[in-house]
């Protein structure tokens, strides 16, 4: 049984499960956690449909339109990838997001989530309405919220203005870029240069293509020195 189209999928279940001549029906029904990296295709993920929790790292990933066929999952965590649409989140019964450093502008679908209890959207260029209406409302709502500052998204959203895909976020180190999806790197959840958020304003100020420069900067790959 395997009609899983792309190899990260593949291997994700096989580190579970076995290798894909192994997998049965009641095989697959037992993978209850999957940690997936580098993936370009989602589909195989309706194979586990009693998955509870789901961890997509550095995939091209635009959309959650699988989500709602694992009925079973409380926790999705996409981190490093090129999500950008959450159409379809409303229809399941996912109480943690974890998403950090995506493509995302629009987060009302969450708004009409009613399981959620966590939430995490650091290092997205959050629009206007995300900022000021949906996160607000979750806030109130009492459901833990984790978002990047204010100098931090709107450093995120210049850079997107710019044509510059990248984001911008704030680690326990330190300040840092990232390249969320397969567009431009093979390992997005890798190779994140540091710099500051006044040095970030004046080079885009100055020469926005400089920002490119600094994946390529192995000095950068290291938290400055206090």
């Amino acid at each position: 049984m395997n009609d899983v189209t792309d190899p990260a999928i593949e291997v994700a279940i096989s580190r579970e499960i076995g290798e894909p001549k192994e997998w049965t029906g009641e095989r697959l029904s037992k993978v209850e956690v999957l940690h997936v990296a580098h993936a370009r295709n989602m589909t195989g993920l309706e194979l586990c449909p009693n998955l509870r929790s789901l961890i997509l790292v550095g995939c091209d990933v635009p959309s959650v339109r699988l989500v709602p066929q694992l009925p079973r999952l409380t926790s999705l965590a996409i981190e490093d990838s090129s999500l950008t649409d959450l159409h379809g989140i409303e229809d399941t019964s996912v109480h943690a997001l974890e998403l950090r450093r995506n493509l995302l502008e629009d987060l009302s679908p969450v708004g009409w989530l009613p399981s959620l209890e966590s939430l995490d959207v650091s290092g997205n260029p959050l629009n206007d309405e995300a900022l000021g209406a949906t996160l607000p409302e979750l806030r109130a709502r009492g459901i833990r919220v984790t978002s990047s500052d204010e100098v931090d998204t709107a450093l995120t959203r210049r850079m997107h203005e710019s044509g510059l895909p990248y984001a911008y976020y704030r680690s326990t180190m330190g300040h840092q870029l990232s390249r969320p999806g397969l567009a431009l790197t093979e390992r997005p959840e890798r190779d994140h240069p540091f710099v500051g958020p006044m040095e970030l304003e004046a080079l885009l100020d100055q020469s926005p293509s400089a920002v490119e420069a600094l994946f390529e900067d192995e000095n950068r790959m290291w938290p400055p020195m206090e």
